[in-house]
């Protein structure tokens, strides 16, 4: 039946077929839309492999009454009216991706492993349950989700996905009364977001969860407000300004916060935690936190000392740390100018170069001993008529320092030196994005470089 363009059959296409009569167009389009949302939830970025609207639909097929059940006629059914098909040969538009989508099952034994994630078989139970009811608002949700998540831009424009979006928001979220609906459902959203999973450190140490920062709700609605000032305006016949809020795509970052809204109405639990911040933190705030990080880092000031600091310094260091750690890389989309973060990137070497020439030195282990052999000679190597290369600096010493974790403290013990050296693995993927590949330099970064022998501390 479904066929490509020289007419041959197309395997990977999935048929779901039903016996027995009456036509019931809304229990298909349920189907659809339920399996479309478990194999695009599996992917957590609009990426080219994400499944689209296109590839889940359904067409509507009957035999006539009283032909033969393997009877080439068919008839086809649609809004208005039925069309008698003696041959049937379905074309997928062009769109459909033919690579086929995955999704996943639940398996019988759930395996006994950190590794495993539950969730997709778990909303493949919920999705499967919420089928056989008579009404849900969360698959009315995800109708909404599957118009908004054509490939075609002449099926559907960015502001018409927002309001697609927009109506799914409210249909998970159960938003029923009449007035403001951005408020309605920032409100509800804020409260959704609010409870978090144990972080893996917590986990470890059996403690409680912190809840979401407030900061970060606070962004969040501020980005509903933002997200329903392009659908009103698309949906009054306004031109829209603008689809960006934060240096970053209103239209991209909907889609992955309603997949983690829905999925935890589904599942009423939050998704799991990273090491660092939480899935919302790292969307709404990575490029605020960027922007916070890379000037203070780039300013040589108290913080590259190795010193006795006053408390409330040392207290906002470690913010800029664990904002470092938590921003992703990946969604810092844009730089207007790379000389602060190759900046930062040369001070926090310098701050651990410092930090190990001050530390006793038999306190200090063999391989942080070979660090500061390398961070010398990275520096003399990379030094020419006076001037230091700062980019040929940073490519010689960052695969080395990717695969050192060092247990010394700085700050007196306030703060670890590995959290640092974290802070700039993160800076250093940015720096790599924005420039060439930092890993293509890994065999010229762990090449030796002789007997150098770090000079004798004054």
């Amino acid at each position: 039946m479904y066929v490509d363009k020289r007419g041959n059959p197309l395997p990977p296409m999935w048929i779901a077929n039903r016996d027995g009569k009456g036509i019931e167009y809304e229990g298909w389009q349920r189907l659809a839309f339920a399996i479309f949302y478990l194999s695009w939830s599996r992917i957590p970025y609009v990426t080219i492999d994400r499944a689209a609207a296109e590839d889940f639909y359904f067409e509507t097929f009957a035999v006539p009454e009283g032909a033969e059940d393997d009877s080439t006629t068919h008839v086809r059914w649609s809004k208005f009216g039925t069309t008698v098909w003696s041959d049937i040969k379905v074309y997928p538009a062009l769109e459909v991706a033919l690579r086929g989508n995955e999704i996943e099952l639940p398996p019988a034994t759930p395996p006994q492993s950190p590794f495993y994630d539950p969730t997709p078989g778990e909303l493949f139970n919920r999705l499967d349950r919420e089928l056989r009811r008579a009404e849900s608002r969360l698959l009315t949700g995800l109708w909404f989700l599957h118009q908004a998540a054509y490939r075609s831009a002449y099926r559907s424009n960015y502001a018409e996905d927002i309001q697609n979006i927009c109506s799914a928001f409210e249909a998970i979220l159960d938003v029923k009364e009449r007035g403001d609906s951005a408020k309605q459902v920032s409100e509800r959203l804020k409260k959704l977001f609010r409870r978090l999973s144990p972080s893996p450190i917590q986990a470890a140490l059996c403690k409680r969860a912190t809840p979401e920062r407030a900061e970060v709700l606070d962004r969040l609605g501020q980005w509903v407000q933002a997200l329903y000032r392009v659908r009103n305006d698309y949906t009054h016949g306004k031109r829209v300004k603008t689809y960006v809020f934060g240096e970053r795509s209103i239209w991209q970052d909907a889609f992955e916060i309603f997949r983690l809204a829905a999925n935890r109405k589904m599942l009423g639990i939050p998704e799991r935690r990273p090491e660092w911040g939480s899935m919302l933190e790292k969307r709404l705030m990575s490029v605020s936190y960027f922007d916070e990080v890379v000037p203070f880092l780039s300013k040589k000031g108290e913080w590259t000392k190795v010193d006795r600091k006053k408390p409330e310094y040392i207290a906002h260091f470690k913010e800029i740390i664990r904002k470092s750690r938590t921003l992703d890389p990946q969604l810092v989309e844009s730089i207007t100018n790379l000389r602060p973060l190759r900046q930062a990137l040369f001070n926090t070497c310098t701050k651990v170069c410092r930090t190990l020439e001050k530390t006793d030195s038999s306190k200090l282990s063999s391989e942080s001993k070979a660090m500061l052999v390398k961070l010398y000679a990275a520096y003399t190597s990379c030094s020419s008529g006076g001037k230091l290369n700062l980019d040929a600096y940073i490519r010689k010493i960052a695969p080395r320092l990717n695969f050192w974790v060092p247990a010394s403290p700085m700050e007196g013990r306030s703060i670890a030196l590995y959290e640092l050296v974290q802070a700039f693995k993160i800076l250093t993927v940015v720096y790599s994005n924005f420039t060439s590949p930092i890993l293509n330099t890994l065999a010229e970064g762990l090449e030796d470089y002789g007997p150098t022998v770090a000079p004798a501390k004054s």
